[in-house]
């Protein structure tokens, strides 16, 4: 099976290629560290090692964040204050909000209190004893611009930027009062307190050390400037001090004598680091463009980066609890990682190719990876620790997508449309025929008996291609898709095209010279690829994750399950009752399917730069990852106990509403295993409600439909944007999220 990443100009992938190559650089050392031996690893579990669970979207950049108890408490920039109910973590729910009249940088919580660093405005002081209701109770002005915030005790200290910290009596929190304040030497970004000290994250000053046993008189006691730092984020435990530099360094400083700290250890990450928590023997912190990573901090002077799980935004800051971290993702808001186990599963090897790798298809022991820019490359995998690039051919176009079929590969070349390349020399592949698709490119191409089919852009959807004499293949026929074609598979007398925003269109190519649209069903997200495994579709659907399609019936095929996953599905290919999915930044995440109808997320390992696609061979995953070539996992072990699950009995579903995103009207349906009183509401982005569409009302076992006219009680149209849609059926709950446009 082939798999193309497409709809991305060159000129922007060159441009997110370099910013990520030096962040990249130190993941992909992490990953092919223990390659030795590593091919002896028939399998692993995947649940038994960190991996994502569940997130929730916010409505603007994601600062920082606190936990307590079942609540995170979010900062989120010019929305201020989201108080998000953490009860379930793999469905983390809005459930109160309130604005601050600044930009909300950092939070604590204490008590019945949020406090929260509100850039220009200050110190803010928000009441949460109702989390559903917080609510603004007093603020503090502090002299400069409010980073970062840490409670102890009766006393706020507050991170202020170049001015400095300052300590803010809270003994009344109605009513707080700055007290004092010190200058430190750079820029206070991150502050945690220990003791009668707080430790200060002072960008280029590194670690400052400040006495606050008197609140009145504070005082800068000592310091540490490790080399070239550029401290953001700070933790203590016990004696020592974790610092995160935004320089991708974490830094372990001994703190004993608060008037003399020492760095004792410090470790690379892939990324610039920005914030970080300790809990147990792990230091996790919040790595910018990697996500979470887990540090291994047994021995401070020798601190071990040892598990990596990609949130998919600019991770911003971290708490831990419960087994869980909660990670601020700048870009996509809340996001949760299981923590219970912290460490990465291993890659088994990889190779690097002198392009992008963008598709791969498997045919004995060789891979053969789409390389953009750079042709085809012909891949000796044999040895799955060791592999080779032991061939080549040079393509007049970029190389998106490959298919074999004998001694042929056939590569979707993007302008350059259909190249047959013969490799029964696979260390010299030679071009011996090609058909051009212009003015359509090329992103995609399956092989079946004499045909290529060839997912194109524009109108022309799909090709057909006699392939009988590889050196001249010819148009036999086509069909025109709803929007690009972006993937393709064939099954039988039917090809299945992932269509983009069309979803998932299945053409009748019985007679190749006339193909006809069976039928189509639209995906929540953008279809980018597809695999058909019996009477099931497997599409990956960019950020709605993976959705499951029946089949069993192609004249009105139908969505029986999905699963969400840490970022956009990119690609997907099948083993036993396993989906193995590419994550844009996630890398490969394994699904089980063992029932379609509910997959359940299993747990991934991180791949260096952006995984494109994906294939299986009978003991192996392989993925490509753009600028890092191919890089090789184990399976997931069958029979395995999937990552624990916080995501409710799989017998109560809840649909995507359809159509989405819809104007004016949309349909809710959801499904009951027994009879039950149920709930159907809808919130805005901030978590407050806006409609009740079913209050309280028993229903009988079985399916059932909602229709939304997208209107508040009173008939008033509500304006465009994302809301949420909640379904409470006896003690049980589930939530959506759907767009109105207008």
């Amino acid at each position: 099976m082939a798999t193309a990443i497409t709809g991305i100009p060159s000129i922007f992938r060159a441009a997110r290629a370099s910013i990520r190559r030096a962040a990249t650089a130190a993941v992909c050392a992490l990953l092919c560290a223990g390659f030795a031996g590593a091919s002896r690893v028939e399998c692993v579990d995947y649940g038994e090692h960190l991996h994502w669970i569940g997130g929730v979207s916010a409505p603007d950049v994601v600062r920082g964040v606190a936990v307590s108890g079942n609540y995170a408490y979010v900062a989120c920039g010019t929305a201020g204050l989201r108080v998000i109910d953490i009860s379930n973590p793999a469905t983390p729910q809005i459930v109160g909000a309130v604005d601050t009249p600044g930009t909300a940088n950092g939070v604590a919580v204490a008590g019945a209190y949020a406090y929260v660093a509100d850039g220009a405005s200050g110190l803010q002081v928000i009441t949460v004893a109702n989390p559903a209701s917080p609510q603004i109770v007093g603020h503090a002005t502090t002299p400069s611009y409010s980073r970062g915030v840490a409670v102890s005790g009766n006393l706020a200290v507050v991170a202020n930027d170049w001015y400095g910290v300052h300590a803010i009596d809270i003994t009344v929190p109605e009513d707080p009062q700055a007290v004092s304040g010190v200058d430190t030497p750079g820029s206070a970004y991150g502050v945690a307190v220990s003791g009668n000290y707080a430790y200060v994250a002072d960008v280029t000053s590194g670690l400052q050390v400040v006495d606050i046993s008197d609140p009145e008189h504070l005082q800068i006691v000592g310091g540490v400037v490790p080399a070239g730092v550029s401290a953001y984020g700070v933790a203590v435990s016990g004696r020592h001090a974790y610092v995160a530099d935004f320089g991708a360094r974490l830094h372990v400083i001994d703190v004993l004598d608060p008037a003399s700290p020492q760095v004792v250890g410090s470790v690379a990450t892939p990324g610039s680091a920005r914030g970080v928590v300790v809990a147990g023997s792990h230091a996790y912190v919040a790595n910018n463009f990697s996500g979470l990573l887990s540090v291994d901090v047994t021995n401070p002077a020798s601190p071990q980066v040892v598990g990596i799980a990609d949130t998919g935004g600019n991770a911003m800051g971290v708490a831990v609890s419960g087994g869980c971290a909660y990670v601020a993702s700048a870009l996509l808001g809340l996001q949760v990682i299981d923590v219970t186990y912290p460490t990465s599963p291993q890659l088994v090897g990889g190779a690097v190719t002198p392009g992008m790798a963008l598709g791969v298809t498997l045919a004995g022991s060789r891979a053969y990876v789409a390389d953009d820019e750079s042709g085809l490359q012909v891949i000796d995998i044999a040895d799955p620790a060791a592999p080779e690039i032991f061939g080549n051919a040079d393509t007049p176009g970029l190389a998106r997508g490959v298919a074999v079929s004998g001694s042929f590969a056939f590569v979707a070349d993007e302008s350059a449309g259909l190249q047959v390349i013969d490799i029964s020399d696979g260390r010299n592949p030679q071009t011996v025929g090609s058909l051009d698709t212009t003015p359509h490119y090329a992103y995609d191409v399956c092989v079946s008996g004499d045909y290529a089919y060839l997912a194109v852009s524009g109108g022309s959807g799909l090709q057909v291609v006699d392939v009988t004499n590889p050196t001249n293949p010819y148009l036999r026929g086509g069909v025109s898709l709803p929007d690009v074609a972006q993937a393709v598979v064939v099954s039988g007398n039917f090809a299945y095209v992932a269509a983009w925003s069309a979803g998932l269109v299945v053409i009748d190519v019985s007679n190749p010279a006339l193909p006809s649209i069976t039928s189509s069903v639209d995906t929540p997200g953008n279809a980018w690829d597809v695999i058909v495994v019996g009477n099931y579709a497997y599409v990956a659907d960019s950020f709605s994750g993976l959705q499951v399609i029946d089949l069993a019936d192609l004249s009105s095929p139908h969505i029986v399950g999905g699963v969400r996953l840490p970022d956009a599905a990119l690609g997907v290919d099948i083993h036993g009752n396993y989906a193995y999915v590419a994550g844009r930044e996630s890398g490969l995440q394994v699904v089980d399917i063992t029932t379609p109808a509910s997959p359940q997320l299993v747990g991934g390992v991180d791949t260096p730069n952006y995984s494109e696609g994906v294939a299986v061979s009978a003991s192996h995953v392989f993925v490509v990852a753009s600028e890092f070539g191919l890089q090789i996992a184990p399976l997931q072990c069958a029979g395995a106990t999937a990552a624990p699950s916080w995501s409710g009995p799989a017998d109560l579903k809840l649909y995507q509403n359809r159509p989405n995103p819809f104007n004016p009207r949309t349909t809710i349906a959801f499904d009951l295993p027994e009879a039950a009183r149920v709930e159907l509401a809808v919130y805005d982005a901030a978590g407050r409600l806006v409609r009740t569409l079913i209050a309280d009302r028993d229903f009988s076992e079985g399916h059932h439909e909602q229709v939304w006219d997208g209107r508040d009680p009173f008939g008033n149209e509500l304006a465009a944007g994302v809301y949420l849609y909640r379904l409470e059926a006896g003690n049980r709950l589930e939530t959506g999220r759907m767009v109105l446009v207008k």
